[in-house]
């Protein structure tokens, strides 16, 4: 009996934006009033952090009424957005975020910071300095609730398990496929990740929790902001295995409970089959074809789920014209 679960739909965890600075002039300006910014506490903007080959940063927390950081009793600060400037040989500005942690009226604290780069627009907005930048990271990440990660198998298309931690136990608990400087999908536990935390934080930790396991493509160089509505489906790329136990025709039961395991312990079938015997190997992989798991849908997914409906919630569909980096827009002046 297949394993039922629940596949949430897709959330953008992480994006990174970058936008060229064409004058090289402007970039002093542009770093300077990004600490005009820095300086005004109703933002929500905080003390620059320096480890970072940008020359100037900054964090922008979203924040109260009164001008303080809103503190979450469970989690702490609410996630911030990063920008950042650097200077000299090919400057630019880069900003870093997650849309899926962000309140939508937090926009409207970002927008009021960034009319700060008033300029030819009537107060420039967050949207007018992403709207012609470059996504060179991107992470979308799905759930898949009411089962573990050892209850299957993947298999990613042109890509290896690069990589797989496991607990004391020995269980798996972290896979990885392709290389971290690449396009990279990874699947984990995600209630152990939580329990760390928790214990990290000195809180209560909650035994009974149903298993769920986190899938998540980590996405670099994707072009332009603009163009995110005609990005390929990454999950796509992703077949899993229902690992419900059976024994295949013609393959002894131990080699069955071998493959397995190894298909656990490496993270991905290719590998595992790849251990066998030859003359099982076929054998192997048409039982396989018949494991797939059908509650896995990367086409509903990403469709029927609406991906420009999440980019639209955003704010990453109907971008509004860029703002052109130029004195007076810089500078005001």
């Amino acid at each position: 009996m297949s394993i039922e679960t629940n596949i949430t739909p897709v959330i953008i965890d992480k994006i990174t934006i970058t936008r060229d600075i064409e004058d090289e002039k402007l970039a002093l300006p542009i770093s300077q009033t990004l600490w005009d910014m820095m300086k005004s506490k109703e933002m929500g903007v905080v003390n620059q952090y320096t480890k970072s080959r940008y020359e100037t940063n900054a964090n922008i927390y979203p924040v109260d009424s009164k001008g303080n950081i809103i503190i979450d009793d469970e989690t702490g600060p609410l996630p911030p957005v990063f920008v950042q400037v650097k200077r000299g040989k090919k400057p630019q500005v880069r900003v870093e975020y997650n849309p899926s942690k962000l309140d939508p009226s937090f926009y409207d604290q970002l927008n009021m910071v960034f009319t700060f780069f008033d300029g030819d627009l009537d107060g420039a907005s967050f949207f007018n300095i992403i709207a012609d930048g470059y996504v060179t990271r991107i992470d979308l990440a799905t759930n898949v609730e009411g089962a573990k990660l050892t209850d299957f198998m993947f298999k990613v298309k042109h890509s290896q398990c690069t990589s797989a931690y496991y607990n004391s136990d020995g269980e798996p608990e972290t896979y990885y496929y392709g290389k971290k400087k690449g396009n990279q999908i990874t699947a984990y536990d995600k209630v152990k990740e939580e329990q760390k935390k928790s214990k990290a934080k000195d809180k209560k930790q909650d035994d009974d929790q149903e298993p769920y396991f986190r899938i998540e493509c980590r996405m670099r160089n994707q072009g332009t902001v603009r163009a995110l509505s005609t990005m390929t489906n990454p999950f796509e790329r992703i077949t899993m295995y229902d690992l419900t136990p059976q024994k295949p025709p013609k393959v002894n039961q131990g080699h069955w409970i071998a493959f397995t395991d190894s298909a656990r312990l490496k993270g991905c079938v290719k590998q595992a089959i790849k251990t066998q015997p030859k003359e099982y190997r076929n054998t192997l992989k048409t039982t396989l074809k018949h494991a797939e798991y059908s509650g896995w849908e990367p086409d509903k997914l990403w469709t029927q789920n609406g991906w420009e409906t999440l980019l639209d919630k955003h704010h990453l569909l109907h971008l509004p014209e860029p703002l052109d980096w130029t004195m007076k827009s810089t500078t005001g002046v």
